[in-house]
């Protein structure tokens, strides 16, 4: 028996499941410790199975001895058909039947397989559809668990308390799940129908009831309601059609991003904020960084972007045909094909990925825009980071210059410092300064050897005023000539995370 895509009447059964029946489920899983925290310390990295699952034959290997926590592992996580009997051992006190008539698993007389798959995270249990049914071909409503994408934005998700949060396409569900734990309310809602029902069975079996659930496009479904954090996820590959809801929009490249960017502002409390993950086009003779600006701009609020990754349109392609559809090499021929020309007719050069963050201000100083590029070589939470970023903004808009003047620099915790030398004929000579963050926005600043001294002075010990005119003494330069630009300088470097101005 091969496990197959939950179709509508297990779809039905899915959606039967009260919160009671889930929470007896729940139970059948934390009561065997399938949580991720467990299955790490006992088995090591544990993947689903699919493209990414590349640890299958090894979990396969440590599961062979039949146990109930063995059972619901090949079932739910590997998706391997189980004997009758070993699920009823791994699904008690719940008899097979009530797996079968809720929609979680197939079952004949000798067999039973999953029809869905159940992942532990952070812990929460997920379900999702089974992610290898990219791979044979799926339909466009196919349900996708926790993406590459997903994880990314986790990160970057601010997590400060909330009357009120959006998850706008919610998949299922985990986004929503997350800004529950700060959050008073959460509105999840999905275009997709299997997705919303997905989404509330996993509310209820991880016993959460401050969410709400809503299907639609955009913004649409929530009408004039404002929150104080939206978050989103959308279908933002750029490419030809709309093949799968969750990863294709439909709409011409980055139409969709932009229309949740200029709609946002709309829907935010003030002070409250937009978070959003992205792909843009970086098209042939244009700033990529005037196009994302230009959305931004008017809009009644600040904003933060961060590209973290860039592809030609070739990989760009690749990525599309080879990692997120099928495995038949004459149909992935077809889809990249398909995909590289779409990008090669719009001169479409490469495609940059990242997140952009608004928060609503009306008042004050001018609204400002910062972009910056950033590059992560692994997952980490750097969402304090970003909230630094707005918060520094506010705190440097409140000084003067003689405040400014009057404050002692100290650079930023755990900064790596590197200089760059050239041999001339007798010594090296200092000739490039660079300031790297290993954490948080991982950003990087040049230097001149004037702004390498500067930096360097900056321990907060004493006032800016007091190294400046250090600094035009041994420049032998009037004071009043260095102060504009460094202080600008260092408003930047402020504002990019690489210092703090305190009392």
């Amino acid at each position: 028996m091969s496990s197959s895509r939950v179709g509508e009447a297990a779809i039905e059964r899915l959606a039967s499941v009260a919160e009671q029946q889930a929470s007896r489920f729940a139970q059948v899983f934390r009561g065997l410790d399938y949580t991720d925290k467990a299955l790490a310390e006992r088995f090591g990295g544990v993947e689903m199975r699919g493209r990414g699952g590349r640890n299958m034959p090894r979990l396969l290997y440590q599961t062979r001895q039949p146990s109930p926590l063995h059972t619901l592992m090949r079932l739910f996580l590997l998706g391997v058909t189980v004997s009758l009997d070993d699920a009823r051992a791994a699904f008690a006190p719940l008899p097979v039947d009530e797996w079968v008539s809720a929609g979680f698993v197939n079952a004949d007389a000798h067999a039973v397989s999953a029809l869905v798959r159940i992942y532990p995270f952070d812990g929460l249990l997920l379900l999702m559809d089974p992610p290898e049914l990219l791979e044979q071909g799926t339909g466009p409503d196919f349900v996708s668990g926790l993406t590459n994408s997903t994880a990314a934005l986790m990160c970057c998700s601010i997590r400060t308390q909330s009357r009120a949060t959006l998850d706008l396409g919610t998949g299922c569900g985990i986004l929503a799940f997350l800004a529950a734990r700060h959050s008073e309310r959460v509105v999840a809602t999905d275009l997709n129908p299997r997705a919303l029902c997905m989404a509330l069975l996993n509310a209820r079996l991880n016993g959460l009831s401050n969410l709400e659930f809503a299907q639609g496009s955009g913004f649409e479904p929530v009408g004039d309601q404002k929150f104080d954090l939206i978050v989103t996820n959308p279908p933002f590959i750029l490419g030809p059609g709309k093949r799968y809801t969750f990863r294709d929009s439909g709409m011409e490249l980055d139409g969709l991003c932009r229309t949740l960017v200029t709609q946002a502002p709309e829907h935010l409390e003030e002070g409250g904020f937009f978070q959003c993950e992205l792909e843009w086009p970086n098209v042939r003779g244009e700033d990529w960084k005037e196009r994302l600006s230009g959305w931004l701009r008017g809009t009644g609020c600040d904003a933060l972007v961060l590209s973290t990754a860039i592809s030609t349109g070739l990989e760009h392609a690749e990525e599309m045909a080879v990692d997120t559809d099928v495995c038949d090499p004459e149909v992935q021929a077809g889809l990249f094909r398909d995909a590289a020309d779409y990008l090669e007719a719009r001169g479409i050069e490469s495609v940059g990925q990242g997140f952009i963050t608004m928060r609503k201000r009306s008042q004050g100083v001018p609204n400002w825009i910062q972009i910056e590029e950033t590059r992560t070589e692994k997952l980490e939470p750097f969402s304090d980071a970003v909230l630094r970023v707005f918060e520094t903004h506010d705190a440097l808009a409140a000084l003067s210059l003689e405040e400014v003047l009057a404050r002692r620099p100290r650079l930023s915790p755990g900064l790596v410092y590197e200089t760059g030398r050239e041999w001339n004929g007798t010594a090296w000579t200092p000739v490039a300064f660079r300031l790297r963050q290993p954490k948080g926005l991982r950003l990087q600043a040049s230097l001149d050897a004037n702004m390498g001294g500067l930096i360097q002075r900056c321990d907060g010990g004493a006032t800016l005023s007091q190294i400046l005119s250090a600094m035009a003494t041994g420049l032998k330069v009037d004071l009043q000539t260095i102060v504009p630009g460094s202080v600008a300088m260092l408003r930047g470097m402020a504002e990019r995370g690489f210092l703090n101005f305190n009392q």
